[in-house]
């Protein structure tokens, strides 16, 4: 995939997933916000990730992010099976896939 179809990816990547957690209607107002929805702290809460990873996959800029992951996401932004198919096709394009046999991640490694 060329810089321009990977750019056009990421950007169809975080418009979903930007648009799915302002629809997502929170369980309590503890906090104010500034838009409608879930922050990405509350998605990444949720989904039992940490928000810097999170931030990483909305943005198109991680690798290697599993299924489990991406299925951790559908489930805290309560995405129907359409829409969740649809995560994991936009995913599909933006993030390189490991090697066959390699550890998927579903944290960043640890810096040195």
């Amino acid at each position: 995939m060329d810089d321009a179809n990977k750019a056009d990816a990421r950007a169809a990547l975080k418009a979903f997933l930007r648009d799915r957690r302002e629809r997502a209607l929170p369980v309590s107002q503890t906090r104010a916000r500034r838009g409608p929805g879930l922050s990405r702290e509350d998605v990444a809460r949720r989904a039992q990730i940490t928000a810097k990873w999170y931030v990483l996959i909305e943005t198109g800029r991680a690798s290697g992010v599993s299924t489990k992951t991406l299925d951790a996401i559908a489930d805290a932004l309560a995405l129907d099976a359409r829409d969740r198919r649809e995560l994991h096709r936009l995913a599909a394009a933006v993030f390189v896939n490991p090697p066959a046999g390699a550890p998927s991640r579903s944290e960043p490694p640890p810096k040195p």
